[in-house]
């Protein structure tokens, strides 16, 4: 399964290279202050999720612009036992890899942001009927949240994104 992700990643990543050809960050930035983004994708084993952010400020750590925002994330996935769902909220933190001077060769990299994300949340299980006559018991489990990955945006306002943490998944980010 790790290796169908890793191929999937990368092959996104080429087709969505191939349709780029400049860079899209303005001042360094490609999600910046006033920014608003909502991302659609898919989990795994089968499962969707959404999520909404509003980029709110920036500052600089060693001249390097970084972002800072609030996203709420929401989605459901299904396995052999029952569904999982999710809901929560984190604050998030953008770095774009197009304040970085490199060769003219390498612009796509410029196209990536990566994001790091904290907050809170809420995990529940909602087993088959078959299992909580069993005596097994459908859960909610709130708790800390943590979230981190990247976006290469192969259009002003579209890009690909992936992401890792309490609500993985693979799907699009447009802005708004």
């Amino acid at each position: 399964m790790k290796k169908i992700i890793l191929a999937l990643v990368i092959a996104l990543t080429c087709v969505a290279s191939s349709f780029a050809g400049e860079v899209f960050a303005k001042n360094g930035m490609l999600m910046a202050p006033g920014d608003k983004a909502v991302s659609i994708g898919f989990q795994f084993p089968v499962g969707a999720i959404g999520s909404y952010e509003m980029v709110l400020g920036k500052f600089e750590v060693a001249e390097l612009p970084l972002s800072y925002g609030v996203k709420a994330l929401g989605g459901a996935s299904f396995w052999g036992d029952g569904m999982r769902w999710e809901a929560g909220a984190v604050g998030t933190l953008h770095f774009s890899w197009a304040c970085i001077d490199l060769p003219e060769n390498l612009w796509w990299i410029q196209n990536f942001d990566t994001f790091v994300g904290l907050g809170f949340g809420v995990v529940g299980w909602n087993y088959k009927q078959e299992l909580v006559d069993l005596g097994w018991k459908n859960q909610i489990f709130p708790g800390l949240w943590y979230s981190g990955g990247s976006t290469y945006h192969f259009k002003e306002n579209l890009a690909i994104t992936f992401a890792g943490g309490n609500a993985s998944f693979i799907g699009l980010l447009i802005k708004l």
